[in-house]
Formats: C-alpha cells, sequence, structure tokens
C-alpha cells in the first residue's frame, strides 16, 4: 500500500513490491505467520504460549522489519520514479 501511495497509479509497482516482499522474508525467514513466528512443528500448547508473548516479543519487530526494508528501498538509487 505504501509503495502504491509513494509511486501513484501511473507507475508499475509490481516490481517494487516483489523486490519489498523478497527483502523482507530474506531479513526474516519468511513471509507466513508460521514461518516468521517459527512455529512449524510446535504442539497445540507451545502455540498458546507462544501466542501469550507474540505482540511484543515478535511482531513489533517485523513492523520494524518492515519500515527498514522499506525504507531501504527508498534509498535504493534503481528504485526512484
Amino acid at each position: 500500500m505504501a509503495l502504491g501511495l509513494l509511486y501513484g497509479e501511473d507507475f508499475e509497482v509490481g516490481p517494487k513490491t516483489r523486490k519489498f516482499v523478497q527483502g523482507f522474508a530474506e531479513q526474516n525467514g519468511g513471509l507466513r505467520c508460521i514461518d516468521l513466528l517459527d512455529l512449524e512443528d510446535c504442539s497445540i500448547e507451545e502455540l498458546l504460549i507462544s501466542a501469550r508473548n507474540l505482540k511484543t516479543k515478535v511482531c513489533d519487530g517485523l513492523v520494524t522489519s518492515a519500515v527498514e526494508v522499506f525504507l531501504a528501498q527508498l534509498d535504493d538509487p534503481d528504485n526512484q520514479k
């Protein structure tokens, strides 16, 4: 959404979106919640315990990471309008 707002409707956003998604996935180890939270092989009990602290332990960091990837993309001369 932010990329679309930045570059406008007349600009091809597809490649920029793919670059952002790729950068985020590389920095965080995936895109799916189960991968981001490293919960692939957890039991139900482990999932419930993990869920209690997800916001402060994981989600806040993922939002920060998304902003970092976005800002790095903005600074890349190949991504200018």
